[in-house]
């Protein structure tokens, strides 16, 4: 192995970035300490394939990006090393970022790939594995909420990933209600003395712990409750395309809204709808109008255009009220045999 001189920032680009959140910035510092670590004791390294394993708990399940990974290190090289770790007792390494470079290594039937192997704390290492992974832009939403939630119920003894999602969202219902709300926002940017803020806006001892933990990776909870969580509602076939073929998250929100229930169709229509309109948002890369439209043309398919209701001109509002308001018991011969005279020359003309 030829040990060469390597600027870290460059060659770990994709795992070291990290977003202006003060516990990100720490713990990529810390992870940078750790690489330079490693690398002056070993150097990069020649790790053979078959004794490299994933990480079961990988935030991001996501890796359509394989293939472009692949035609790039097929005519490039592997410009970035990935990191590994060698947890004790176990044969082999796992991996703790660069499971693209991995998969694409296998599929160009590299023997080896390029790696550093930094050391395995076993307290530590999925939570950096998961500060590392919400560090970088690529990650969709999908991914990083489901990750979020494992997080949470892993950091706590009584909060399960079903419960989660429904604690914030009574939490956020409430402060909204008393006008608190923006409290949890300000919480971020003032991290000193997390715990007492949220003590002080009487939540429940589940609702904090929830908070607390969302905070302290550096998420809103407002943001998490909106933005996030939801996607863990979507449809499966929808997470399927998020997953697998990149399907942008703002789009997939749109094609959620073929239902079954809400076109009153059966399911097995409403899957093939979505497949087409997944296949068409994809192929033609199709914006947000552009699906909009897209939705509203299958909904016009099964859902009538409801007709608007009937309303009375303001001139027949006014000739039935001048009728309502006159007291026909007071009229003379003369005045009824008239307004008769005149109501059924009206009468004829309207039934003509």
């Amino acid at each position: 192995m030829v040990k060469r001189q390597i600027n870290l920032e460059e060659t770990f680009e994709s795992a070291l970035q990290a977003r202006e959140i003060p516990l990100l910035q720490q713990e990529n510092e810390k992870l940078k300490q750790q690489l330079e670590q490693a690398y002056q004791q070993k150097g990069i390294e020649d790790v053979p394939l078959s004794q490299i394993k994933p990480n079961p708990k990988q935030p991001r399940s996501s890796f359509y990006v394989v293939e472009e990974r692949k035609i790039s290190m097929a005519q490039v090289g592997q410009k970035e090393p990935i990191i590994l770790v060698s947890p004790p007792h176990t044969d082999g390494y796992l991996i703790f970022d660069g499971e693209c470079r991995w998969q694409a290594a296998k599929q160009l039937n590299w023997s080896t790939i390029k790696a550093i192997i930094i050391d395995y704390n076993a307290a530590t290492f999925d939570d950096d594995v998961f500060i590392a992974a919400i560090s970088k832009s690529s990650i969709n939403s999908l991914d990083l909420a489901d990750s979020l939630l494992e997080r949470i119920e892993s950091k706590t003894n009584t909060l399960t990933r079903e419960k989660i999602p429904t604690i914030l969202n009574t939490t956020i219902v409430r402060l909204k209600r008393q006008g608190k709300q923006k409290v949890l926002g300000n919480i971020l940017k003032n991290e000193t003395d997390i715990q007492q803020q949220l003590e002080e806006l009487g939540l429940s001892e589940s609702e904090r712990l929830t908070c607390q933990i969302i905070l302290d990776y550096g998420f809103n909870p407002l943001s998490v409750n909106q933005n996030y969580f939801p996607m863990l509602k979507l449809a499966d076939d929808i997470k399927e395309a998020i997953r697998n073929r990149g399907l942008k998250d703002a789009l997939a929100k749109i094609i959620n809204k073929v239902k079954a229930q809400k076109l009153n169709i059966s399911e097995q229509k409403a899957r093939k709808l979505r497949r087409n309109l997944i296949d068409a948002v994809i192929k033609q890369d199709l914006s947000l109008t552009q699906t909009n439209k897209k939705l509203k043309e299958i909904i016009a398919q099964f859902q009538p255009a409801q007709t608007q209701p009937l309303q009375l001109t303001k001139e027949v509002k006014r000739c039935i009220k001048s009728l309502e308001n006159i007291q026909i018991t007071n009229l003379d011969e003369f005045n009824r045999q008239n307004l008769i005279a005149i109501m059924q020359k009206s009468l004829t003309e309207l039934q003509q």
